[in-house]
């Protein structure tokens, strides 16, 4: 049972969890269910690594989660040459791009990643989420787990 707040920060390039995709007659035998992301397997192992000596949820509990997805900037929102490491002033401030990809897939990838780790029993513990995507900050005072490099920082906390 957990009997406070688990924080779990992993760095790497947050990917979602891709649609599903049927090989083979639908219904009938063989048909297989494919994940169609080729980078969704890497991240979620990576995930459940970060996540496997964390405390286990009991069955049963009911869990509330925070996550806080940050995301890489693309090169075009920086300078040329010497200007390269410069943030454009007209760079967006939030990743709502496609290529950013949904925030509800981030967040299925992240929960199934935890229930192969073994943290939660089975992500339907998880009865309340609160959910962002944001680009790197430089502050470290910055709250809220946003961090100056590309990863998930994943609260979970026993719902009240």
């Amino acid at each position: 049972m957990l009997d406070g707040p688990l924080r779990i920060t992993v760095p790497g390039h947050p990917a979602p969890k891709g649609s599903l995709k049927c090989i083979g007659a639908r219904g009938g035998r063989g048909h297989v269910l494919i994940e169609d992301n080729k980078r969704t397997k890497g991240w979620r192992e990576t995930i459940a690594h970060y996540a496997t000596r964390s405390p286990a949820a009991g069955p049963g509990q009911p869990l509330s989660a925070d996550v806080v997805f940050t995301l890489p900037r693309p090169r075009s929102h920086y300078g040329t040459g010497r200007n390269a490491n410069t943030l454009k002033p007209n760079a967006p401030t939030h990743p709502v791009s496609h290529a950013t990809g949904d925030l509800d897939k981030l967040l299925r990838l992240v929960l199934d990643a935890l229930q192969d780790a073994k943290v939660i029993p089975d992500d339907c513990a998880v009865v309340e989420a609160h959910t962002r995507k944001v680009y790197p900050c430089q502050d470290p005072q910055d709250p809220g787990g946003v961090r100056p490099w590309p990863g998930v920082v994943i609260t979970l906390s026993p719902a009240t």
